[in-house]
């Protein structure tokens, strides 16, 4: 028998006591005990195993003994009673489903309706989460995010990683892009690996222009400011296509997180470009840092190479160096 009963939850300890029940009907606790050489205890452990799924019965006549019953007889049992209580939970969740829509029905006066055609408002945290969440477990096919800020801010979006994993086993395609200072948190590339493993697909790239995620390419939620802090904005239709568009265009160049970011011709990585297009933009280290996801320090330590490879003795003089040098040209996205 072996392995078919171990589809059945019993292990070798129970199907040797089985066996030897066979082989000594009406036998107690004790008696195969002695005859198997084994611990009383494991035999009765091994007696509760069995009887749930119907292959022993108690001795009318002499307990504690016990009855082998017959695989066909016991197993056929077993299994109509499973099957039994299969239907009554189906029965139980279609009532359910039901007291949903009915509950659904009712509140909808008192719930925030769409604010337009093409949207809805949301304000303040609690309102975007619950908004996300229903978003999240009503998807069907895929999921897509940008996910902007540092190493921090972004191990703490990974709050919602169970969320993520819930997609993933229900075959829901999960895209998330990253920035690039991601990578610089060993704990949060780990789970991210992890969720790579199981079908989920992240790629970095140095700057993000905002937060938002889209839903089926039906819906998508978009910040009211860069970070969602004032709240956000719910998209249907056709205001979706465009916010799809451009996740589209940054997939194409983001790196998986795999893959180490590449570097230029000229030696520069895309993340070097995006600090000498914001230098000639005239941004200050705490805007780049906030932009890029990075600390103070880190910026100084860019800019401070950047310079010294362009022989600029100052910010401005680096963007007009690079510039000339054509080292402004956008390679994330």
């Amino acid at each position: 028998m072996g392995p078919l009963l171990e589809t059945f939850g019993i292990d070798q300890v129970a199907e040797s006591v089985y066996l030897a029940l066979i082989e000594g009907p009406e036998s107690t606790p004790a008696d195969l005990a002695r005859r198997m050489a084994v611990d009383e205890t494991l035999v009765r452990a091994a007696l509760d195993d069995l009887e749930q799924v119907c292959l022993v019965l108690p001795s009318w006549e002499r307990p504690p003994a016990m009855w082998p019953v017959s695989p066909e007889v016991g197993l056929e049992a077993f299994l109509a009673r499973q099957e039994a209580e299969l239907d009554s939970k189906r029965r139980v969740l279609a009532d359910r489903r039901a007291a949903l829509a009915v509950l659904t029905a009712d509140l909808a006066s008192h719930l925030p309706g769409p604010d337009g055609p093409y949207g809805e408002e949301l304000i303040g945290v609690g309102a975007i989460r619950e908004r996300l969440g229903q978003l999240t477990i009503g998807s069907r096919a895929e999921v897509v995010a940008f996910v902007p800020g540092g190493p921090e801010s972004g191990q703490e979006r990974w709050a919602g990683r169970a969320a993520v994993a819930h997609l993933l086993e229900r075959d829901v395609r999960s895209r998330s892009i990253f920035m690039e200072s991601f990578r610089n948190d060993p704990t949060a590339t780990a789970y991210a690996r992890q969720l790579s493993e199981r079908g989920g697909q992240i790629r970095t790239t140095p700057t993000l222009p905002i937060w938002m995620l889209v839903v089926d390419r039906t819906t998508a939620v978009v910040p009211l400011d860069r970070m969602a802090g004032n709240g956000a904005l719910m998209l249907r239709g056709a205001a979706v296509e465009p916010v799809s568009a451009l996740f589209d265009k940054f997939w194409e160049t983001a790196v998986p997180l795999d893959d180490a970011p590449p570097r230029d011709v000229d030696g520069l990585s895309a993340r070097e470009h995006a600090v000498l297009r914001l230098l000639a933009a005239g941004d200050t280290d705490e805007v780049l840092a906030r932009k890029l996801g990075l600390s103070s320090r880190q910026v100084r330590r860019l800019t401070s190479g950047l310079m010294e490879r362009l022989g600029a003795r100052s910010r401005f003089q680096a963007g007009a160096l690079a510039a000339s040098a054509r080292w402004l040209a956008p390679t994330d996205g």
